[in-house]
């Protein structure tokens, strides 16, 4: 299972805190289509700091993935998107940036991305406790959110 949180830049209420909610993210082989991990963040408190992530190692190993994310907003984001930034052992080894777009005040939306692992990936016994992802929230360059995120893996 995938157990992750949001919090808000400066760890303080941000106007937009309430308006961006995440309800389920999943991980899925993008060739077979097997579904890998979801997790459900209905309950999960939106300011916490740096959460552990439990993944199958499959995560890595698969090849491409598709990962899909539920969100909803109460709020317009005129151009959603997130950068993420994969850190190992403390320094940054990639650099993602996904857009979604225009995002509909009171809307339920879903959002797939594919990622395609870097030709020498590090192992998951290697990357397990020791990889970041910062991943950070904006509606065009204004930061509404920020997660960060320590990952372990568990033999799939």
């Amino acid at each position: 299972d995938l157990v992750s949180v949001l919090y808000w830049e400066g760890g303080t209420e941000h106007p937009m805190n309430k308006s961006l909610q995440i309800h389920w993210l999943s991980f899925s082989n993008e060739e077979t289509g097997e579904e890998l991990c979801k997790v459900d963040w209905g309950s999960i408190d939106p300011f916490e700091g740096e959460v552990m992530v439990v993944l199958p190692e499959k995560v890595v190993t698969s090849g491409v993935v598709c990962r899909t994310m539920s969100f909803g907003s109460t709020e317009e984001f005129k151009m959603l998107r997130i950068a993420q930034r994969v850190l190992v052992n403390g320094e940054e080894v990639e650099v993602w940036n996904f857009n979604f777009g225009y995002v509909i005040p009171n809307s339920i939306n879903t959002w797939s991305c594919t990622m395609q692992p870097a030709p020498e990936m590090i192992p998951p016994k290697v990357l397990s406790g020791n990889m970041i992802i910062e991943s950070t929230f904006y509606d065009n360059n204004a930061v509404i959110a920020r997660q960060i995120s320590r990952c372990y893996f568990k033999p799939s």
